[in-house]
């Protein structure tokens, strides 16, 4: 590892660790598969599946809750790319609440993106603006909370072999995300921060492999 991708892991770690010191709502460890099958030139498909497992919140006693999965996600989506570096997405997304938690619920979720990509020498910087229409069951009734959220994500991916992100080479995933939720219920908006640090293997042919911290922050 050259000592500039060094220096950029090291940067990243220390942003995420002094931002969500102060206020850490929520600490998960993000396992990730994500699939991405090209049909010609500029349309592919795009299957994710990952789960979320708490390590940390402010909010229980973690002594007397331990570490659990929270949820099991699964997406499927279909891209468009415009050109080498815009590219259009639509996907639905289905995710499982406490899966093994007697008040298990469900959640829907349409959505819509841009991406952006730059590149600055091995660094690839991706900006998504995102749209999403989310349907949740409510706890304890079967009631559906309809959610609209607008979102902002900044990612970089960062080869730790070579220059480029290349078949059976090891990558970190960086990314930083925020929402705007302005249908939540009895406020006007809510705000949800996340960084998340991956570190990644892109296989030949059945996609890439991705696990690492997530911590997240809610305001209200």
């Amino acid at each position: 590892m050259s000592r500039k991708n060094l220096l950029v892991i090291i940067m990243f770690i220390g942003y995420g660790v002094n931002l969500f010191a102060q206020d850490l709502t929520h600490l998960g460890l993000l396992p990730r598969i994500n699939y991405l099958k090209p049909i010609d030139e500029h349309f592919s498909l795009n299957f994710t599946a990952f789960s979320e497992v708490d390590l940390a919140d402010n909010t229980v006693d973690a002594v007397e809750f331990p570490s659990k999965v929270i949820n099991l996600t699964f997406v499927a989506g279909a891209a468009y790319k415009i050109n080498l570096n815009s590219i259009v997405t639509a996907g639905y997304l289905f995710r499982i609440i406490d899966p093994f938690e007697t008040d298990t619920r469900f959640e829907h979720r349409f959505i819509s993106q841009f991406v952006q990509i730059q590149h600055f020498g091995s660094l690839r910087l991706r900006h998504h603006f995102r749209f999403e229409e989310r349907f949740i069951e409510a706890k304890n009734t079967n009631d559906i909370n309809a959610v609209t959220r607008l979102s902002y994500s900044l990612g970089w991916d960062i080869p730790l072999q070579g220059k480029h992100l290349n078949a059976r080479e090891f990558y970190l995933n960086s990314v930083s995300s925020y929402y705007v939720q302005p249908t939540k219920p009895r406020t006007a908006f809510h705000n949800l921060t996340e960084f998340y640090l991956g570190l990644g293997y892109k296989t030949e042919k059945y996609g890439r492999f991705e696990i690492g911290p997530e911590a997240k922050i809610s305001v209200l």
